[in-house]
């Protein structure tokens, strides 16, 4: 579980454990400062732009700047700069369809998207027509802008793609804090 308190006006980030979903950019920094170097306890993150602002929480009741060899070595390989190229939740997946333009567009993908998503999918799959006996959908994308036409097969194409790529960021996430090397799945899929 990830804890967020406030110190000095920054975020301060303690974790007790790995996160099964996907994580903003300043937190899986936080996590992999936390997995890879001994005795850090929190990290303090208050611009995500400029490395000479973060620090650390180690034990004690002190913030540190980032200064000793793990945080340096850290900082200096490409794992930092793989975490600030993680692909955001926040940013949607861009769908597009090839059968209907109408449904192209960007999609929300939060954890409130993906469980609406879920279970239009869900009732999809066992009564083979959408909620309210309609054969066609409305979905807004993440602006709002109500997209009309999705049919049973590309409403179920869409929540397939919604779920390959939010696992695909959780499954990242998870090799980039376990030192492996980690390959970020595309923001944008095809569907019928």
């Amino acid at each position: 579980m990830l804890k967020k308190f406030l110190y000095a006006s920054s975020a301060i980030l303690f974790s007790t454990n790995l996160i099964a979903a996907p994580l903003d950019t300043t937190t899986l920094i936080a996590e992999l400062m936390q997995v890879s170097c001994s005795g850090v306890s929190g990290v303090s993150i208050p611009n995500l732009a400029d490395k000479a602002t973060w620090s650390i929480w180690r034990a004690g009741p002190k913030i540190q700047a980032l200064s000793d060899s793990c945080e340096a070595t850290l900082l200096a390989s490409g794992t930092i700069t793989s975490a600030l190229s993680v692909p955001l939740v926040s940013d949607g997946i861009s769908i597009t369809s090839t059968g209907n333009p109408a449904i192209n567009g960007t999609y929300s993908i939060d954890s409130d998207a993906q469980a609406n998503i879920s279970s239009v999918v869900l009732y999809t799959l066992v009564n083979s027509k959408f909620p309210g006996g309609t054969s066609t959908y409305v979905w807004a994308d993440k602006n709002g802008v109500l997209h009309s036409g999705f049919t049973v097969a590309q409403f179920q194409a869409f929540g397939t793609a919604v779920a390959d790529y939010v696992a695909g960021i959780v499954t990242g996430e998870f090799s980039l804090l376990n030192g492996m090397p980690t390959t970020w799945p595309s923001s944008s899929a095809t569907i019928p």
